[in-house]
């Protein structure tokens, strides 16, 4: 007896030895991470260095991960990425979950490393599955955006909600969005709004802008602009039977050159639902195999672009300019056009330049949402047509809208005729120029119209042009 209560004594005072070593860990823990932080009134960063060095050698994974910090931002000590991505290995495979977001962060940013999205997305991944908040939210967001995984708004917002349970004031500002835009789940409103405010409450201003905007980002908009000009160039409704034609490598570069005008259609990330349009021109020249131009949205933004000729498409070079979208409205955002690709086609005598955009945000080092341009290459030829049938198209416009846009099922069509014509319609695929559906002329008088058309084709854009007693209408609709 006397032997067991000498045992009992002797593990609880190793117990208190060992809670009380615990215990001086987190303080100079707690004191390392005040010291490395130059905002703190504490800030001695060589004292924080040395700190995280002695517990990082003890086998401690929260000071491999702080230390590992240092090096990564040269904080009380020389920039080493690759002694700080070794240091957050370490810590991560005791772990140490936090090592894994600050490994996603380095490669999601590209700093001192080379970018890559896939190996970031992997690494927040493994920390979201230890139940770190800030590594849920981090994967949620590379989810809701696709960047270095399949786009996916449902998993996204399952994430944020799991996020939102930890008190993770990303996931309640991201959930938000989910609610506001119907991205993943079902649009509440008033979810939205308790959790954008309690975003907004906790400091984040993206939250306060999104509070301060009267619509959400997704206005579930139902059309878009003509694809096509006002009257075709023949004044025949047979002009585009034959769908789009892509440009063959012996296209003569002076059909390149020329005033283009047209727009650009803004997709949401999955590319499903239009949230916005622009009006574009664009100018181009080109001469001794340098192409040259300046690209002008909605009127009052102007860039100089440069870029070359392939056979096949107009390359942009890294062209800057600022952009206002939902989330900047006051504060335009920085992009680069970043290698943009564009489409040469030819139907008849008219060039187009069509094609997806691939800008850039330098700030965020990160893809911005996708685009779809449509530009015609304006001139004499058919400036006169349009001036010479001014008239009579002010007279003979027509409302058009195809919807629901975008759609699964049946694919509406609603349009008013101001007088009695022949009508067909056409849907054919954009870029492969198919026809996939195609009706009889029918002689229709003077009146609105609803017509319902069914498909089999495979997701993505589809052109659906109204030709209506020579002149056409059209507009760009995405099937899911």
């Amino acid at each position: 007896m006397k032997n067991l209560i000498m045992l009992l004594l002797l593990l609880g005072s190793l117990n208190a030895y060992s809670q009380a070593s615990m215990d001086s860990v987190r303080k100079e823990l707690l004191i390392a991470k005040q010291m490395a932080d130059p905002k703190s009134k504490s800030y001695k960063p060589d004292r924080a260095f040395a700190i995280y060095n002695k517990l990082s050698d003890q086998g401690n994974p929260e000071a491999m991960n702080g230390l590992g910090i240092l090096f990564s931002k040269g904080i009380g000590t020389s920039e080493n990425i690759p002694e700080a991505i070794n240091l957050f290995k370490k810590s991560a495979k005791l772990g140490y979950a936090k090592s894994y977001y600050n490994m996603g962060l380095l490669y999601k940013d590209g700093a001192g490393v080379q970018q890559d999205f896939v190996k970031s997305f992997n690494y927040f991944r493994a920390g979201s599955k230890l139940n770190d908040k800030t590594c849920i939210y981090s994967e949620g967001y590379m989810r809701y955006k696709g960047l270095g995984c399949n786009q996916d708004y449902v998993e996204a917002a399952k994430l944020f909600k799991k996020g939102v349970t930890l008190g993770s004031e990303g996931s309640i500002y991201m959930l938000g969005l989910c609610y506001r835009n119907g991205y993943g789940i079902a649009v509440n409103l008033d979810s939205a709004r308790q959790l954008l405010s309690l975003a907004a409450k906790m400091g984040d201003q993206r939250a306060v802008q999104e509070l301060a905007s009267g619509n959400p980002e997704n206005l579930n908009i139902q059309s878009v602009p003509d694809l096509q000009p006002r009257t075709s160039l023949t004044g025949k409704p047979t002009d585009l039977k034959k769908g789009f034609k892509k440009v063959s490598h012996y296209l003569p570069l002076n059909d390149i050159s020329g005033e283009y005008s047209g727009f650009s259609i803004k997709y949401d990330w999955s590319g499903k639902h239009i949230i916005g349009q622009s009006s574009l021109k664009l100018s181009l020249n080109y001469k001794e195999k340098t192409l040259t131009g300046q690209w002008v949205e909605n009127e009052d933004t102007q860039v100089d672009l440069t870029g070359i000729v392939t056979d096949s498409a107009v390359v942009f070079s890294n062209a800057e300019y600022h952009q206002t979208d939902h989330y900047h409205k006051t504060n335009p955002l920085l992009v680069t056009f970043k290698n943009s690709r564009l489409q040469l086609i030819k139907s008849k005598d008219t060039v187009y330049l069509t094609g997806n955009m691939s800008l850039c945000s330098p700030q965020s080092k990160e893809p911005e949402k996708p685009e779809f341009i449509m530009l015609i290459r304006t001139g004499a030829k058919l400036d006169s047509v349009l001036n010479k049938n001014d008239e009579d198209a002010k007279v003979d416009s027509i409302h058009f809208i195809a919807y629901p846009n975008p759609f699964s099922g049946p694919l509406k069509l609603r349009y008013i005729l101001k007088k009695t014509v022949n009508v067909s319609i056409i849907v054919s695929d954009l870029l492969n120029a198919n026809i996939v559906y195609r009706s009889k002329p029918i002689l229709l008088k003077e009146g609105e119209y609803t017509d319902v058309i069914e498909f089999n084709g495979h997701p993505g854009n589809y052109v659906v042009t109204l030709q209506y007693g020579g002149k056409i209408k059209s507009a760009i609709v995405f099937k899911q």
